[in-house]
């Protein structure tokens, strides 16, 4: 037997389970009909959907089971989220909302100069984004992200520019529960590439700072350029512009290490000297208020929940896996409050109008994942 017979055999194989698959969401069908001719809501059956996989995994061959038991996890998914599709006809809000901004989008075009919401100070990455994306525009500076979201959600300014993710800290959970909570969405993103600068009056001699003042992640992005500075000692501080106003007046040797672009407004006053640090890059996303989606956009992200149960974030992966969506972000957050749900964040590119992927939004958009559905944007990259 050579090995093309074996593939005709195994495409037999394949039809055959095809058919008995088709057969089994025929019935899926038949269920769904008498749970509403009963006021039955759709619901999962946690004990009903292990007794099927013990007896999958029974009934194995032992060596195959663990494959076996994962098919049908896939096939139960599959089972339970047809079920769950609202009485089973049309399309959700979410989708009908989608296929509105994806037929604006040719038309759709930025301000040149829209007011813009951020957090942080002037020279700051948050700033330094804001302004990679809109050159020149107007900018509103806020103590924290809640005000920016503020800013935003009354109108005060169009967009608002908050970080998404560090390549060294991870995500920035409180900025995902902000935008869950207002319900806003991410229309563009660019990835900064975070570069320092050390400050010191001209009368310091480095690399013999005596003491250096700088924040948390400064010291973290910077630490192999830190320990080239013999004896000196590292003062942390609440903010840049604290480190700046220290090192500027204290009376022994002292530096500051700040965003290289935070210490331009002080060439005048101190010495600036570019710092290497190692690679720190933060994704910036550009907040709106309302869903549009723009030219170029390519990368989808979502916020979802999964339940804290055996294969369930593996069945996620494979739903989107089967579209051959290249997931460019999967990261967990731990267990809820609750103990009983797992928060994800998830980014992909895909095309977002293809029948197939908006199918699979609608119906994560009111399964038990409790999907956030964050916008499909283009994402830039730093220069």
């Amino acid at each position: 037997m050579n090995i093309n017979r074996l593939r005709d055999q195994l495409d037999s194989v394949d039809d055959e389970i095809l058919q008995l698959f088709m057969s089994r969401m025929e019935l899926v069908d038949q269920m769904i009909a008498l749970k509403n001719q009963n006021g039955v809501e759709p619901q999962a059956f946690p004990a009903r959907e292990h007794a099927v996989l013990a007896r999958i995994a029974r009934q194995s061959v032992p060596g195959y089971a663990p494959y076996a038991k994962a098919l049908f996890s896939t096939i139960l998914n599959a089972s339970y989220t047809h079920q769950s599709r609202p009485n089973h006809a049309g399309e959700g809000a979410l989708v009908k909302e989608i296929r509105a901004a994806l037929q604006a989008a040719p038309h759709c075009a930025f301000s040149p100069r829209p007011m813009v919401a951020y957090q942080g100070v002037q020279g700051g990455f948050a700033q330094v984004a804001a302004d990679r994306l809109f050159p020149g525009t107007d900018c509103l500076q806020c103590k924290d992200y809640p005000a920016v979201f503020s800013a935003v959600e009354k109108e005060l300014c169009q967009f608002g520019v908050v970080p998404l993710e560090n390549s060294a800290y991870g995500s920035a959970g409180e900025v995902y529960e902000l935008l869950r909570a207002h319900k806003f969405f991410i229309v563009r993103a660019i990835r900064v590439i975070k570069r320092y600068a050390l400050l010191s009056r001209p009368q310091t001699e480095l690399p013999g700072a005596f003491e250096v003042f700088a924040q948390p992640k400064a010291v973290g992005d910077c630490s192999a350029f830190l320990r080239t500075l013999p004896g000196a000692r590292i003062t942390v501080c609440d903010s840049d512009e604290q480190a700046a106003a220290l090192a500027l007046s204290s009376e022994h040797a002292s530096a500051a290490l700040v965003p290289h672009a935070f210490g331009e407004r002080y060439g005048k006053e101190m010495r600036i000297q570019a710092v290497e640090s190692k690679e720190s890059v933060t994704r910036y996303a550009c907040i709106a208020k309302k869903l549009a989606i723009y030219p170029d956009a390519k990368k989808i992200s979502l916020m979802l929940s999964v339940p804290n149960e055996q294969g369930t974030l593996c069945a996620l992966i494979e739903r989107f896996a089967a579209l051959e969506a290249n997931l460019t972000k999967l990261e967990s957050r731990g267990l809820d409050d609750s103990g009983r749900q797992i928060p994800v964040f998830l980014d992909l590119e895909a095309p977002l109008g293809s029948p197939e992927m908006l199918a699979l939004l609608d119906e994560l958009s009111y399964g038990p994942e409790k999907m956030t559905f964050l916008g499909n944007y283009a994402e830039q990259e730093d220069v």
